[in-house]
């Protein structure tokens, strides 16, 4: 018996360590639509997006649509994943145009706090969308967001984790947790401690990472959205 709730543990924590690697793994930090029936060079605005990510360890997100709004935005965020009921992922540089609406809007989150993202809106988003130059619009406000932002710490630790995420690392690190979690469950079993105790312990754990992971989203940051008259 104790053996069989040995292995019943120890196949539980492969699976967890299972989803963990391959969450990390699809984990983008680029996003790209463009509905709005307006010509875009995405490969020009994603090499601009690339120092924002590589430098500063952002999720840039872009929607360019015909008609929309505010919640439009919002609704668009919170289907890939970058917004929720408890707001928004601290690391999003996020911006909106609908092009019958004429509105633009830039939104950012809470590691982006000192980001003045008003001013970038009106001096350099929305003078080439009055011109029509969307594709300058959107990678000359990449730069210029890049140029206000400086923190070599979060380029470091967004390094690393490129590194992390290599193929040959998140099969290590999959083995690691695997070995962890087998060494760790098997002593327990052998140790003779009480399987409820144990079991509820492993879901005292699994709770305090669940809630980790929700902290990610923060209701930091800031937005600034309007017409592109302003």
């Amino acid at each position: 018996m104790a053996r069989q709730s040995f292995m019943t543990r120890f196949t539980i924590g492969f699976i967890l360590a299972f989803c963990l690697v391959t969450g990390y793994a699809q984990y983008e930090t680029f996003f790209f639509k463009n509905e709005g029936k307006v010509a875009i060079s995405q490969a020009d605005v994603e090499s601009a997006a690339q120092s924002l990510i590589n430098g500063h360890g952002a999720r840039v997100a872009i929607y360019v649509v015909v008609t929309g709004s505010e919640y439009d935005f919002t609704q668009r965020l919170k289907a890939d994943g970058l917004e929720n009921i408890y707001g928004r992922q601290s690391d999003l540089l996020a911006i909106y145009i609908a092009t019958e609406e004429q509105y633009s809007e830039i939104r950012w989150g809470s590691d982006f706090d000192r980001l003045d993202g008003g001013r970038i809106r009106r001096e350099v988003l929305n003078p080439s969308l009055r011109d029509r130059a969307f594709s300058d619009a959107l990678i000359n406000t990449l730069q210029e967001v890049d140029g206000d932002l400086s923190n070599p710490l979060v380029s470091i630790a967004y390094s690393l984790g490129q590194f992390c995420n290599t193929p040959t690392v998140l099969i290590i690190i999959g083995l690691l947790l695997f070995l962890y979690f087998g060494v760790k469950l098997g002593a327990t079993g052998i140790d003779g401690v009480d399987n409820s105790s144990s079991w509820s312990s492993s879901n005292d754990s699994s709770s305090s990472w669940s809630s980790s992971d929700d902290s990610s989203s923060s209701s930091g940051g800031g937005s600034d959205g309007g017409s592109w008259d302003d």
